[in-house]
């Protein structure tokens, strides 16, 4: 694997001191938010192969058609599709193609509420606007989790054309069969967006939507850890000419060749050996979090994960996220909100702070160094305005940061 110096190396000296930098501030601060994972060398390089950008030459849309179809084939063994597209520039990209293919002005969707920790992409007041479509959203019961009979209910009274189903604020499996049923018993759509669980599912640690869903969309940037794009996939293809359409025109018939070239390491790498352990050590990592949490008194939604996320609940602490992600910042955790709107007066002011581990798996952490890294969280939410506990804490968080560097092998400027 290339080191960072040799990943680099060509870019400007003004570039790269930039870039050195800000890995250096990166490199003290421990990343525990959720919007993307590290991307390993080779998937992130392989984006730099392709030069035909659109395939302006006939040769070059021969060959650019052929790795196309490659890792479309490995996506779809991957996940067990029928169908797939890998054209898509981003997972927001991917569900407008799928509402366009499938929706109507005026039509109605159902889906899991931002304000609960349902994904942003899939939501149609901000995406897609409720003046296109008639938005209806589902929440959760008290215990944190679905609440599949209130989805039920939303479903037969406001017959919706899709139910989608995906979030980036929720710690426990999907309920996939329920889901199905709901969609069966008002004759909609199912749409899974499994953004955030991909990698995941992809290593056989969380149930997977495929034999569920009518439709599934994903990132490739977060847990698949592949370069910044999106992709759709189904278990049949009876939507495959409305779906390529819909992408084809929201594309403007210009793929980007160069991340359709990186998603094909990356879906190479998903099914390596490596990646699989990589993702259960994630998981690992975040239920020895949640555990160690909930020993030195600070309350886990739901009480525990089955993935990377968890919610910290900070009611009994008198706080909200914005002072807790301060305190936090203070001594070298970044961290963020766990609900989106819920707060009547600010967004960044919620009760719920929102954590994974996979940023922390890339630089090495275990269980017991994630332990670690909860009990200095924990010391700090207790305590947030003692001096002495934040001088403490910080210490401690410089030295899991000095015991797992984020990039071992950098050595510093490359010789240019």
């Amino acid at each position: 694997m290339l080191s960072i110096s040799e990943k680099i190396r060509g870019y400007g000296t003004d570039f790269i001191s930039v870039l050195r930098g800000d890995n250096r501030a990166e490199g003290d601060m421990l990343e525990l938010r959720a919007s993307e994972d590290r991307t390993p060398s080779c998937s992130s390089l392989s984006a730099f192969i392709v030069s035909e950008e659109n395939g302006s030459h006939r040769f070059a849309r021969h060959s650019l058609a052929r790795a196309e179809e490659q890792a479309i084939e490995l996506v779809k063994d991957l996940f067990g599709a029928e169908y797939a597209n890998v054209q898509p520039q981003s997972g927001a990209n991917a569900n407008a193609a799928v509402y366009r293919a499938l929706l109507k002005p005026g039509n109605t969707i159902l889906g899991m509420s931002t304000t609960y920790g349902g994904h942003l992409p899939t939501s149609t007041i901000p995406s897609v606007g409720s003046s296109s479509y008639n938005a209806v959203e589902y929440g959760l019961c008290d215990n944190g989790l679905i609440d599949y009979d209130e989805m039920m209910r939303l479903a037969v009274v406001h017959r919706p054309k899709i139910i989608v189903a995906g979030f980036s604020t929720y710690s426990r499996f999907l309920d996939f069969q329920k889901l199905r049923d709901v969609a069966d018993t008002v004759g909609a759509f199912l749409l899974v967006d499994m953004s955030h669980i991909a990698g995941l599912v992809a290593a056989g640690l969380h149930p997977s939507p495929i034999s569920f869903a009518d439709i599934v969309t994903s990132t490739t940037q977060k847990s698949l850890r592949g370069p910044k794009g999106g992709l759709i996939l189904s278990k049949d293809n009876r939507l495959e000419i409305l779906l390529d359409h819909s992408v084809r025109e929201l594309n403007r018939y210009a793929s980007l060749n160069r991340m359709i070239a990186a998603k094909t390491q990356c879906f190479r790498e998903a099914k390596t050996h490596r990646f699989e352990a990589y993702q259960k050590q994630v998981v690992a990592n975040a239920r020895a979090m949640t555990h160690a949490l909930v020993q030195q008194g600070i309350a886990v939604v739901t009480g525990g994960t089955d993935n990377h996320i968890f919610l910290i609940d900070l009611s009994k602490q008198n706080l909200n996220t914005l002072e807790a992600s301060v305190a936090l910042q203070h001594v070298g955790v970044a961290v963020e909100n766990g609900e989106q709107a819920q707060a009547s007066e600010s967004p960044f002011a919620t009760s719920q702070l929102r954590i994974t581990t996979s940023s922390i798996t890339d630089r090495g952490f275990t269980p017991a160094s994630c332990a670690r890294l909860a009990s200095v969280i924990s010391q700090v939410l207790l305590q947030p305005n003692d001096l002495k506990t934040v001088s403490t804490a910080a210490k401690a968080i410089g030295l899991l940061c000095a015991d797992h560097p984020l990039y071992p092998s950098y050595i510093g400027y490359p010789n240019l």
